[in-house]
């Protein structure tokens, strides 16, 4: 699995947060862990 890396591209916001979520899913954290990354 490749890790996160920081490139110079034009992701809004909300892209990038998704982006960041879908990381923590495909490493299989629990859904309440997400969830809480996703309201910090």
């Amino acid at each position: 699995m490749k890790k996160l890396k920081m490139t110079a591209s034009t992701l809004t916001f909300e892209e990038g947060c998704n982006k960041y979520l879908e990381y923590y899913r495909q490493r299989n954290l629990r859904q309440g862990t997400i969830n809480h990354y996703k309201q910090s």
